[in-house]
């Protein structure tokens, strides 16, 4: 099945999401999926439930659906698009997904929170002796 977990995936690196009434894991991304990743981020950048538009809403489904490649390998996105989700889901796991890309994670009082010390998503780069 599409939806099927990868059995060699390891669940205890992934972050697990619920989409459409079911479990979807997003495991760390690999190098491929986090390029891909990358060249979404100029229409990622500033989205908000007011200005949620067509082109965000594609970028953030090419996010969701490279978030679950790794841990869903048979999930196409034709089959991601046939899920009944919501717009609110949608921005829901762009934070998830970048978190596992190697990006920033929002910690419970919503600031963001490098979770490591290596290049960060946004480009910028840490020093030698930052």
């Amino acid at each position: 099945m599409p939806y099927d977990l990868d059995p060699a995936c390891d669940k205890a690196r992934c972050r697990k999401i619920e989409l459409a009434g079911r479990e979807f894991f997003i495991a760390p991304l690999p190098l491929r999926q986090v390029l891909a990743v990358s060249d979404l981020m100029p229409r990622l950048s500033g989205i908000t439930a007011q200005n949620f538009g067509r082109d965000n809403v594609d970028a953030v489904i090419d996010l969701l659906w490279y978030g679950l490649l790794k841990a869903h390998p048979h999930l196409t996105k034709d089959d991601l698009l046939d899920l009944p989700i919501t717009l609110a889901d949608l921005m829901n796991v762009v934070p998830v997904v970048l978190e596992q890309a190697g990006g920033k994670r929002a910690d419970p009082a919503g600031e963001a929170q490098a979770t490591s010390g290596s290049t960060q998503l946004t480009g910028a780069s840490s020093s030698p002796t930052s």
